[in-house]
Formats: structure tokens, C-alpha cells, sequence
């Protein structure tokens, strides 16, 4: 054979390939890791400070051997809460940190971690697996699907159930096809143990219980319904779920070691069917929706995945037609579309609720992939020239990777990474190009109102904000929040309306919030996530303090400037102690000038006012007031006894004309004070309405 033996030769071979599954698992494990774990801690999602109190609380009733306190929900999120729970406890060791709610910020970043570092891990065994069923091409590829896939990666940054049920899931289903197709024990007990810890982590796990019998009859047809298979099946069976059930029991002893075990299985029959009949909005019926989660399906998965996916199905029909089914991929496809309807049949959804489908969806997708690249490019050759010798291709050559395979892979990839850092760290928020989201309710759920707090600490670090997610924003500002329905009490002086607010039922109370600011006023501050507005600021004139007793020598006086035309009138904030002060009327007087003559004058009855409430005053046509004019809005009580009527004030300035005070009675000798008075122009709106002059949106 001249310079080469055939034995040297083939030991080259092997070594390159070695190399290049190193080289492949280095580059899998660094898409998985850096997306899941780089900016931890960043933003804090809606249901993850629960969560963090769970997993501290889980980890605590362990300590104190309170099992029956391990049932912090029956989700039940028993994997989350070990992970989480554990990373948190050891913070709070190691940096001598207390756990409280006001110190949330100290355990985000720690409490995520553990999750992207599992759902992360999860990937390589993934490809691991995958690679014993459908060898390393497909394999390879399906894993970098999932590494990459932007909204797979945003719920594995969060402390939450649903990246790692998919992720579980997906290594308890491929190690079930696996074992169905060798009857290999040893993959029974890596199919039991992962199905465990799945049903551990939520309660769709359940679908493997189906599933293994399924993949049995797939993978065995011919023999399946034999006498001696379905007896060794049976005991293998019972053998995988007893070992689901001592897993279970060990890991999660809220179960079996505490007084009143059967009490607490009744608590998860209970909250599992209530979870299974009962809308996220408890006033609506029992709906299938079937729609729902197809939807989901095309605005959550990305055009590499969605295209592939529809080039698997026709691989498969393809195959299936000329009666060359890949059984295991087909079981691939029972997973997607068979947990997909199963979730169907709930009551609540969500998109998130069929996270392992996505998983399903990335593997179908490479098997589209790589069966479409292979009908359109060139087949390789089954032999190929090494040195002076003509020897068969490897394992990993001879699956049919040609040259425009590698490079149709590689764009997808390219891709796929290009999406990711566009949207990092904000993967959560993902959405197809191809299917605009159109503020759906689903789109949102705390990401970028960190960006709110840095705002609001920036430039107003003091100031009472209501917000649709108060705890979320709480978290990374200084400034009180309170819940959105607070938005009318003085002290507030922002309003934050968040991008779920929208998409939801027209009953839905959140509506109010959007018709109220949305519709009506700009915005002081919008956040974006990836280009889409996802959060707004509105300030809102707040008047926390009274301007003082307005004796019988009292006169206050705003100066307003007219931003609009069609002038209405002016409203008033007044300040009368609860109710208290109930004698003697405000004179409300409008002049051109701070010491002109009245344009107009109204007295109203202090007992007619409500504290604290806006009282509306209206103009008459002939005022002549015009855009650009400064008006001086005076008021004074007549006829009022100790303790005396006042008007709502803030010390902080909002408009950038000044409030004078006389205390002698005489306007002439009026002082010029910082902050504003609770008075604000009104306008003849473009609908025909009367609106405030913050609801610029629908002024002239």
C-alpha cells in the first residue's frame, strides 16, 4: 500500500473524527452556557419573586425537618425549589446576607443561576442521546437548535418550572425511544429517573406515562402484542414505575414522612383539577381553545425551526409513504404534537405551558433539515481515497453531510446567534418575525422594568410610583411602588403601564389603565425590548401636601400657561381634612395678569367638594384665552371658620411657572413660592370630550 498501512490509516481516521466530536461538544456546550448564564439577574419576571420566597422557604422547612412545610405548591416545582432553594441558602451563608423581601435583589442573580446552569446541561445530554438514535448529524444539529432557540433560552434565565419540565422531559422521552428500541435496562432506569424528576418539576410530566407504551408498540411492533414480550414488558414496566414513585417519595417527603400524607395528595388531586377545568380568569367557562397553542407554536418558534419542522413532516409523510418510516423521529413528532393537545384540554394556557414541545419542535426540525439538504444537494460518496487506498467512510462521514449541508447549517446557525445577541438579555420576549405578536397579553412578564427603576432612580428617586408589576419594578428602584390600582392617591406621582396589560378580555380591568393613559397621554419615559415598546411612564401631577389654611387673608395664586387651544376650564384639587371642613366656599378667580382684574370668578361651596377629589370648573366661550396666553388662577375662602379649607400642593416642581401667596389679603404683595398648585387647565378634546392637559393625546 506504499507510505500507508490500512491500520494506520483507519487510526487517523479515528482520531480526526475524535477530534471533531470534541470539537463538537466544546462549541455545544459554549451556545448552551453564555445565552443561559451571562446577565443573570438583570430584570425579575412576574411569578419569579415567588419563587425565590418558595425555594428559601422549601430549603428552610427541610433544615427544620418540617416536611409537611415542603408543599409550597403543588406545581409542585420540587426541582426548582432544591436548585434555587439551595444556591440561596448558600448566599446567604457565605455573604452573611439575611433573606428578606426588601433584599430581594441580593438573590435574584444566585437563585437563577442553578436553573440555566441545569437547563444548560441538559442540552449536551440531550445531543448525547439524540446521538445514539439518529446519529451525530442530526443530533448535533437538533441540540444547536435548542441551544440557540431565543425563546428556549429566555425561560431558562428564570427561576421557573417550565425550561426545566422541557428539558427533563426531553431527556425522559429520547431515553424512553432508546430503551424501547434496545430493551436496554440500564436506559429504563435513565427513562425513570428523569421521568421522576419531570414530574418533580410539573405536573404535564404526566405525559410519559402515555408515552412509554406508545414508543414500546412503535419500536416493536411485530412482536409487541406476543405473549412473552408483553409479559417482560409488563415487570420492566412496573420495575420503571416503582422507581419513579421511590424517586418521588425520596426527593419529595411531603409525601410519605409527615402525619397526614393522604391529606396532602388530596391538596394536589384537588389544585391539579382546579389547575385542569379553571381559566386563568375565573369568571370565564370551560374552553378548549383549540387554537391557542398552534398560535403559540408559529409567534414562538423561530423561522430556522419553523421551516424545518415543515420539511420534517413531509420527510416523515415521504417516508411513511414508501413504507421507510424513521420510527424514531416519528416518535419525536408524538411528543410534539401529542403533549401539545394534551395541554389543549386544559382550562388555563399559556404559552409557556408547552415548553416541551419547543424541544420537540427544534429536534423534528433538524430532521428536516438534513432530510430537505440531502435531497437538494449531493449524496456523498460511500468510499473515499485515503493516501494510495480506497477505504469506506466513517460513522460520521457516511451519514451524508455534503459540502452545501455544512453550509446550510452553518447560515442556520449564524442565524439562530445573530437572533440571540440581538435580543439578550431579553430572550424571554421573543417572538417570530414571521407571525407579528400585535401586543399580545402574552407578550411581557417583567423584562425591561429594570430599565424603569434605572430611570426613575436617575431622575426621580424619591417619587411614589403605581405600577401594573409593583413588586417586579420594586426590585430595582429606591423610590416607594405601589399596585397600579393606587394610581389616583396623591403621593403618586408616575404611572407604569406594562405591555400584558393588552390583548386581554374588553372586561378585563387592565383596559381602564390603557383607555385612561395609553389612549390619552404621552408618555415621560418608554422602554423598548428589541425595538417593541414594552413599558410606559406617565407622569401624573401628584399633590401630596396642602398649601396651607387659607384664612380670610390668604389668597394663593398658580400662573398657567395655555399649551392648547379650545380652552374649557380649570379643576382644582381641594384639601379639607377628610371631610372635616365643611363651612365656607372657595372663590376661584381667572386673571391675564397676577394682579389684574378677574376674566371670570366662581364660588363654590366647601361643603359641596370632596377632599382631595377634583372639582371641575367650566368657562364660558367668551373668555378669549388663546394659546400661548398666561392665565393666573387665584383662589381664597369666604365665609370659612378654624380649621380653615386648603388646596392640594406639591414641592416639587411640575410646571415651570410659579405659585405666589399673599397673606395679607392683598395679591399685590404676593410671593413667589417653589412647587405647584393642585390646579390644572381643561380643553375641548378632538373627540368632543373635556380633557386635563396631560391627556395631550387627544388635544389640538
Amino acid at each position: 500500500m506504499g507510505k500507508y498501512s490500512m491500520k494506520s490509516v483507519a487510526e487517523n481516521i479515528r482520531a480526526k473524527d475524535s477530534r471533531l466530536e470534541v470539537l463538537l461538544i466544546i462549541f455545544l456546550i459554549l451556545a448552551s452556557f453564555l445565552p443561559r448564564v451571562l446577565d443573570l439577574g438583570t430584570f425579575l419576571t412576574a411569578d419569579e419573586k415567588t419563587w425565590i420566597v418558595r425555594s428559601y422557604e422549601f430549603i428552610r422547612a427541610f433544615k427544620d425537618v418540617r416536611f409537611n412545610d415542603m408543599l409550597q405548591t403543588t406545581h409542585p416545582g420540587v426541582t426548582t425549589m432544591w436548585v434555587s432553594g439551595a444556591a440561596i441558602t448558600a448566599k446567604m451563608f457565605f455573604a452573611q446576607i439575611p433573606f428578606t423581601s426588601n433584599g430581594l435583589i441580593h438573590f435574584v442573580k444566585v437563585a437563577q443561576f442553578p436553573i440555566a446552569f441545569l437547563n444548560a446541561l441538559a442540552i449536551p445530554l440531550i445531543y448525547l442521546l439524540l446521538k445514539k438514535i439518529t446519529g451525530r448529524t442530526i443530533a448535533f444539529l437538533a441540540a444547536i437548535l435548542i441551544a440557540l432557540d431565543p425563546y428556549i433560552i429566555g425561560y431558562s434565565r428564570v427561576i421557573h418550572v417550565d425550561a426545566l419540565l422541557g428539558s427533563i422531559l426531553t431527556i425522559a422521552v429520547l431515553s424512553t425511544i432508546l430503551y424501547a428500541r434496545s430493551l436496554d435496562r440500564r436506559l429504563l432506569v435513565i427513562s425513570a429517573v428523569s421521568s421522576a424528576l419531570a414530574l418533580l418539576t410539573k405536573v404535564p410530566a404526566v405525559f410519559i406515562f402515555p408515552f412509554f407504551p406508545v414508543a414500546l408498540f412503535v419500536m416493536n411492533t411485530r412482536q409487541f402484542f406476543t405473549r412473552a414480550f408483553l409479559v417482560q414488558q409488563s415487570r420492566n414496566a412496573l420495575i420503571w414505575l416503582l422507581a419513579i414513585i421511590i424517586i418521588i417519595l425520596v426527593v419529595w417527603p411531603v409525601l410519605l414522612w409527615v402525619p397526614n400524607p393522604g391529606g396532602n395528595i388530596l391538596v394536589l388531586r384537588r389544585d391539579v383539577t382546579t389547575a385542569a377545568t379553571t381559566p386563568h380568569n375565573m369568571n370565564e367557562e370551560y374552553s378548549i381553545e383549540p387554537l391557542h397553542y398552534p398560535a403559540a407554536l408559529l409567534i414562538r418558534s423561530n423561522p430556522v425551526a419553523f421551516v424545518g419542522v415543515i420539511a420534517g413532516c413531509v420527510g416523515l409523510l415521504i417516508s411513511a409513504v414508501r413504507k421507510k418510516l424513521p420510527r424514531e423521529i416519528f416518535l419525536v413528532a408524538v411528543y410534539l404534537f401529542g403533549f401539545v393537545i394534551m395541554m389543549t384540554l386544559g382550562a388555563k394556557k399559556g404559552d409557556r405551558y408547552i415548553m416541551p414541545a419547543f424541544f420537540a419542535l427544534d429536534i423534528l426540525a433538524a430532521y428536516g433539515i438534513v432530510w430537505l439538504t440531502q435531497l437538494l444537494t449531493s449524496p456523498s460518496p460511500s468510499f473515499v481515497r485515503r493516501g494510495n487506498a480506497t477505504l469506506p467512510l466513517t460513522k460520521g462521514e457516511s451519514e451524508g453531510v455534503s459540502r452545501g449541508a455544512v453550509i446550510c447549517f452553518s447560515l442556520c446557525i449564524v442565524y439562530l446567534l445573530g437572533v440571540v445577541v440581538s435580543y439578550h438579555p431579553y430572550e424571554v420576549s421573543y417572538s417570530s418575525p414571521l407571525f407579528p405578536d400585535n401586543l399580545s397579553q402574552e407578550l411581557g412578564w417583567g423584562e425591561g422594568l429594570e430599565q424603569v427603576g434605572a430611570w426613575l432612580n436617575k431622575n426621580y428617586p424619591n417619587e411614589t410610583t403605581a405600577s401594573w408589576y409593583p413588586e417586579e419594578l420594586d426590585v430595582y428602584t429606591n423610590g416607594p411602588v405601589a399596585h397600579i390600582n393606587a394610581h389616583l392617591q396623591n403621593q403618586v406621582r408616575f404611572v407604569v403601564l406594562y405591555r400584558n396589560m393588552f390583548g386581554r378580555e374588553p372586561s378585563h380591568y387592565a383596559n381602564d389603565f390603557i383607555d385612561e393613559y395609553y389612549k390619552k397621554m404621552e408618555p415621560v419615559f418608554v422602554v423598548k425590548v428589541h425595538g417593541k415598546e414594552f413599558a410606559w411612564v406617565y407622569e401624573k401631577p401628584s399633590f401630596p401636601n396642602n398649601i396651607g389654611e387659607l384664612t380670610p387673608q390668604t389668597i394663593v395664586t398658580q400662573e398657567v400657561v395655555v399649551n392648547h387651544a379650545e380652552l374649557a376650564g380649570v379643576d382644582i384639587l381641594p384639601a379639607t381634612r377628610g371631610g372635616q371642613v365643611d363651612t365656607g366656599i372657595y372663590r376661584l378667580e381667572i386673571a391675564n395678569t397676577l394682579v389684574g382684574a378677574p376674566l371670570f370668578s366662581q364660588e363654590i361651596p366647601v361643603a359641596g367638594v370632596i377632599d382631595s377629589q377634583w372639582y371641575s370648573v367650566k368657562f364660558p366661550d367668551s373668555l378669549g384665552i388663546s394659546v400661548g396666553n398666561h392665565v393666573f388662577v387665584r383662589i381664597r375662602a369666604l365665609n370659612a371658620t378654624s380649621p380653615y379649607p386648603s388646596i392640594r400642593f406639591a414641592r416639587a416642581v411640575s410646571r415651570s411657572t410659579p405659585v405666589y401667596i399673599s397673606r395679607n389679603g392683598d395679591v399685590r404683595d404676593a410671593e413667589p413660592k417653589p412647587g405647584s398648585l393642585g390646579v390644572r387647565l381643561t380643553y375641548h378634546a378632538i373627540d368632543g370630550t373635556i380633557a386635563t392637559e396631560t391627556q395631550t393625546k387627544l388635544l389640538r
